[in-house]
């Protein structure tokens, strides 16, 4: 039964003063019970609710669909492995479509996007000879590195590298103090660690 009488039905039934679950029995029992489900009944009713009359097929807003159906089927058919991805490229590419920086444009440019390239190009160029702007960026002697308030920190720093020269002393002095057996048992005990533990 076409879609259309299902609905004039759920219209009659509405007008009729019936509730929904009344409407999902009486069609269940005239016309079957796959006939149409219940949440599809509740939908009409908030519809004729609002005042909606007509129980045709109305097109909905948004963008209609522009895919090639049947070329998408064949593709498939062909195909069953591919992803939308190679779908999409094989047809598009089939329009005359290539990928240019993430985005799709035709294979080959018109004369008119030509043009248009080569006069935003031109543009450029006049208005860097015109303004000289990459003359005009300031620049700073500075290591990228540190910038001005690092300068603060390291002031503040100084005074305290005689201090570290003089830890750094110690520590060669310390260093040096040690054997040679005193770094390979320092070894040792430390592969044998590593061996229990892992």
């Amino acid at each position: 039964m076409p879609k259309t009488q299902i609905r004039a039905l759920i219209h009659h039934e509405y007008t009729l003063g019936r509730k929904p679950m009344e409407t999902l029995k009486n069609i269940a029992q005239s016309k079957g019970p796959d006939a149409i489900s219940r949440r599809a009944i509740y939908w009409w009713y908030a519809k004729f609710r609002n005042g909606q009359e007509n129980v045709e097929y109305q097109l909905r807003s948004g963008r209609p669909s522009t895919n090639d159906q049947d070329a998408v089927l064949k593709a498939i058919e062909a195909d069953p492995t591919l992803s939308t991805r190679m779908l999409a490229e094989g047809i598009l590419r089939k329009h005359g479509k290539k990928v240019r920086k993430g985005r799709w444009v035709p294979h080959e440019l018109s004369i008119q996007q030509k043009n248009k390239s080569l006069l935003a190009a031109q543009q450029l160029l006049q208005r860097y000879q015109k303004e000289k702007f990459l003359s005009r960026i300031v620049t700073c002697d500075e290591n990228p590195d540190c910038g001005p308030c690092d300068y603060h920190l390291f002031a503040s720093l100084a005074t305290l590298l005689p201090v570290i020269d003089h830890i750094q002393n110690h520590l060669r002095l310390y260093f040096a103090s040690k054997t040679p057996e005193f770094y390979s048992r320092g070894i040792d005990l430390f592969a044998r660690k590593m061996a229990t533990h892992y």
